[in-house]
């Protein structure tokens, strides 16, 4: 889904044939409760004062992750401004990571993969995030050989998939992904009411992530706290309409101020 709202906007891996026994083990529920992390498709352009440094400001006192997608993809060459704010807000103690898109699995794999190796070249990054991923079984193979190819990149890099809404087990487990993006929608009524798959309790709170949008101050503080009883570790909360193609993700939230205070007192 992040994808479309940005037109608008300016030799075998370590990890095939292992067995899925070992993955489970690696992955499985800790009984420390794990911090909040804001995961931040950072998709404005960084300006003095502007928002990637109120991010790096934030990002002393609470975990930050931004989404880098400089012009809607990664562009032909590193921009020197947005190197800059990266390394700003990495010396602070935040993450980032470069946008790719999948098509749902139709993507050219070798596109991708090009992709992510300029983005590795340009940028001091942190890990690579997947949008538009497929939720099929028959689409694992093509995420799983992403996610070592990532991997085989920088071993350190943190895979992030989006495929906006539920998902089966096996994208975890394959893995084609570090963290599973499980809800990106505006808040309405769909968020209120969604049910998080049995599986999901499984794993620690640190493999999934829930993106909301149109959420009022109050209701941000209100669907914090049902993404972390949902055991979702990454979140985000927005008042932008994430269906207005226009301006969805060009800003934070107005009351970021709010939300960074909420994820600081959530995790002491």
């Amino acid at each position: 889904m992040l994808r479309s709202l940005l037109k608008r906007f300016t030799n075998r891996s370590p990890h095939q044939g292992r067995p899925m026994v070992e993955a489970l083990e690696n992955r499985q529920l800790l009984s420390a409760a794990p911090t909040a992390t804001l995961l931040i498709p950072a998709y404005f352009y960084p300006k003095p004062s502007g928002d990637w440094d109120r991010m790096a400001i934030a990002a002393k006192s609470v975990p930050i992750t931004a989404i880098l997608n400089p012009v809607s993809g990664l562009g032909a060459s590193a921009d020197p401004v947005y190197a800059a704010a990266v390394d700003k807000l990495e010396s602070n103690g935040g993450k980032v990571i470069g946008y790719v898109h999948t098509s749902y699995g139709k993507r050219s794999l070798a596109t991708v993969e090009a992709q992510v190796l300029a983005y590795h070249s340009f940028y001091h990054l942190d890990g690579i995030f997947v949008d538009e991923m497929a939720t099929d079984a028959a689409d694992i193979s093509y995420y799983s050989s992403l996610y070592s190819f990532i991997k085989n990149v920088d071993p350190s890099y943190e895979v992030i998939g989006n495929p906006g809404g539920k998902t089966i087990e096996t994208y975890l487990t394959a893995p084609t992904a570090d963290v599973l993006v499980d809800y990106e929608d505006n808040q309405g009524r769909g968020y209120a009411r969604k049910l998080k798959p049995s599986w999901v309790s499984n794993y620690t709170a640190q493999h999934f992530g829930n993106i909301v949008g149109n959420a009022v101050r109050q209701t941000m503080l209100a669907d914090l706290r049902r993404a972390r009883e949902r055991n979702v570790g990454y979140v985000y909360m927005t008042d932008q309409n994430l269906n207005n193609f226009r301006t969805a993700y060009d800003r934070l939230p107005r009351y970021w101020n709010q939300e960074v205070a909420a994820i600081e007192a959530e995790n002491g």
